[in-house]
């Protein structure tokens, strides 16, 4: 055989490399870092803004902007209305309220046989009551509410006069007294007087 006749040697043919796979662009990455770095540099500039009071329309200066601004009618400057005293004639539902006296007593009614002698002492209120409705209606005494401070106190049940004898029609004005049972020289700080017993009452000053 001549040599032509053998195979080439294998040093003419080298082994076959596999292709590699094309490398992946790193685009996504790039984008992530970019958007943190502009979210840390925007808490920056915020939180300096912040410390140095030159904050103009951010968040922080707007909430200190709002405390320090008075609200309407509040605050060391505001008006405050002006409370009812005795004299002065006061609403509540249907009904109008001017307490005309002030008196105190240890015993409560005009019979003497059917007197009530008071635990403490009577502080008893003359009341002039208004009906503004359209309909009649009685003053309850269970409605009505003397207070000591925060002690609140509940009128007597045998209260005198005609206000509390008889409904009072539209329109028409009665006369009558409202008794509260309350520790001997106690100083009332208010009395609030009520249409009905789920009114809001309305209060006179006592002090």
């Amino acid at each position: 055989m001549s040599y032509q006749q053998y195979p080439p040697s294998y040093q003419q043919y080298p082994p076959q490399v596999p292709p590699q796979p094309p490398k992946r662009p790193r685009t996504g990455l790039w984008i992530v870092l970019a958007v943190v770095a502009l979210l840390f540099t925007g808490c920056v500039a915020v939180v300096a803004s912040v410390d140095d009071g030159t904050g103009g329309t951010g968040a922080a200066s707007g909430v200190d902007v709002e405390k320090e601004a008075p609200e309407p009618g509040v605050g060391e400057g505001a008006e405050k209305a002006p409370k009812a005293k005795v004299g002065d004639t006061v609403r509540d539902g249907q009904f109008s309220f001017t307490v005309t006296k002030i008196r105190r007593s240890e015993v409560l009614g005009e019979n003497q046989f059917l007197r009530t002698k008071a635990q403490g002492e009577f502080v008893i209120f003359s009341v002039t009551v208004k009906n503004h409705g359209d309909e009649p209606r009685y003053f309850h005494a269970d409605s009505q509410r003397l207070f000591i401070g925060k002690k609140e106190y509940h009128a007597e049940a045998d209260l005198e006069g005609e206000a509390f004898l008889n409904e009072i029609n539209p329109g028409n004005t009665v006369k009558g007294r409202v008794a509260f049972d309350a520790p001997e020289g106690a100083d009332p700080t208010r009395l609030e007087l009520h249409d009905s017993a789920l009114s809001g009452g309305v209060s006179v000053t006592l002090r």
